[in-house]
């Protein structure tokens, strides 16, 4: 991105789609990285950081086909239902067709102590020496173990630098106490190895019949632009998948077995340069995801939207190391800078809060709605929702706090705060499909939502009403 040869736009989309399905890719070792460690290693400059860790809706570069609004690929994916026999995740699709034309080491220090002689400076060689011993002999430890990466082997000393094993688990390792399989096996580990939570495909409703994204594209469910971003978030995170033999397929493998077709291979290979790495054009050296979007080789906006799939579906993916990293350490790293780093770390549109037209400052969802930015009964039903998913969200400091801190920092008034804290007030926001009675978010989502499968709610529009998808029920929002 940075040399211009990706547009910035299109790659800050595939650092997105990397970002959440488990972290930047390192294309020269073949694994992902989280966010921080990428942007420690300066694989993207500060204001990509920004950008990942704090997307504005101009940045949210995947489409909803159903709602039509503009997403992050976390909010997609959120939109998603899980699959318990393979556990892939598929957006639903209602079966309106759509007419197109288109063409086919740190803890070790900790624990060491060093003898310091007389003065100031007289331990400085001793030290020197010792902590030169400590990082070598942990390197070897770890290269004696080899995971399986994204694209090639990771070793456990890489894994170990990279925060996504302790000092423990690597002796552990060496002493034959655990073995490999047994640490791919951690989740902690697994998400940064394989990632997780991919949108796999779709789900026609209501008939329930599954398809790939390519294949609802040619049926004229999809359209073939919202259908590439999806693909292209899929290559950026490591795979094509697909849905009904719950197989990954490199892009090259995915065109050889018919999984898409070759109008769109050029373009998703491009985005699997996300994985695989991004050459720069003049010393030919490999590039992360976000190195390239500083270099102007992909468009900021797309980098962002394929960085949010990444983090989305397990860490930024580091190319180089090839496995996914936490964003917080992608950030240490220098992967991507400080405004990229808060972008990826707080995606949510409702974590910002809203702006008062007179200062431009930050302000609560209540004073939104004092100020009469946003009406009284869709901020009460907002706030609702906020306080039975966590809390109130403070957007000053980016966190959610509980009712009564809420009213202490002054973000309710005590009307506001009676009416949150008493569950049986009458106005509500939410309304019950079966008996047709106002109720509040908390209520309707211990009454849909189901312990058992853990499915989240998802939207499809129906004739102008917003619908929830939810075992045994169907609950309408009016828009």
């Amino acid at each position: 991105m940075q040399k211009e040869l990706i547009v910035r736009d299109h790659g800050i989309r595939l650092l997105e789609a990397q970002i959440a399905t488990g972290g930047i890719i390192d294309p020269v070792n073949s694994h992902r990285i989280p966010v921080e460690v990428a942007y420690k290693r300066g694989y993207f400059d500060r204001k990509i950081n920004l950008i990942l860790s704090d997307p504005s809706d101009d940045t949210k570069g995947f489409f909803d086909p159903n709602t039509h609004e503009n997403l992050t690929y976390l909010q997609l994916k959120e939109k998603c239902i899980t699959e318990s026999s393979t556990g892939l995740c598929l957006l639903p699709l209602n079966s309106r067709k759509r007419q197109f034309v288109d063409e086919a080491t740190r803890q070790v220090f900790r624990g060491s102590w060093l003898p310091v002689r007389f003065g100031r400076l007289q331990g400085q060689k001793e030290i020197t020496t010792s902590i030169t011993t400590i990082i070598q002999e942990t390197e070897a430890q770890g290269k004696k173990f080899a995971f399986k990466g994204l694209r090639k082997r990771v070793s456990a000393s890489d894994l170990f630098q990279s925060q996504l094993i302790d000092k423990k688990t690597l002796d552990e390792l060496n002493q034959g106490k655990k073995t490999v399989k047994e640490v791919t096996e951690m989740e902690s580990v697994r998400r940064y190895l394989e990632g997780s939570n991919f949108i796999a495909g779709v789900v026609i409703q209501p008939s329930n019949e599954k398809m790939s994204i390519y294949q609802a594209m040619w049926k004229g469910i999809l359209r073939p632009g919202t259908a590439l971003v999806l693909l292209e978030a899929q290559a950026a995170t490591g795979y094509i998948i697909d849905p009904e033999k719950n197989k990954k397929f490199s892009v090259e493998e995915a065109l050889e077995v018919g999984l898409i077709g070759g109008e769109i291979f050029e373009k998703l290979l491009c985005a699997e340069r996300a994985v695989t790495g991004y050459t720069d054009p003049y010393t030919k050296a490999p590039m992360s995801l976000f190195e390239a979007m500083s270099q102007g080789l992909i468009v900021k906006s797309h980098g962002i939207r394929l960085l949010e799939a990444q983090i989305a579906t397990g860490g930024i993916i580091d190319p180089v190391h090839s496995h996914r990293l936490p964003v917080e350490v992608a950030y240490k790293r220098g992967y991507f800078n400080q405004e990229m780093n808060q972008i990826l770390s707080d995606p949510s549109d409702d974590t910002k809060g809203y702006t008062d037209p007179q200062t431009g400052r930050k302000i609560s969802l209540f004073q939104a709605v004092r100020q009469k930015i946003v009406a009284r009964e869709h901020g009460i039903r907002l706030l609702e929702a906020q306080l039975a998913t966590g809390g109130i969200i403070d957007p000053v400091h980016s966190h959610r706090v509980p009712v009564e801190v809420a009213y202490k920092r002054g973000h309710l008034d005590e009307d506001m705060f009676l009416l949150l804290s008493d569950p049986d007030h009458g106005s509500k926001g939410f309304i019950d499909p079966n008996t047709q009675e106002k109720i509040s978010y908390s209520h309707l989502f211990l009454y849909h939502h189901s312990p058992t499968s853990g499915s989240a709610l998802k939207c499809l529009p129906r004739a102008g009403l917003l619908h929830y998808i939810v075992p045994l029920s169907l609950v309408t929002f009016p828009e």
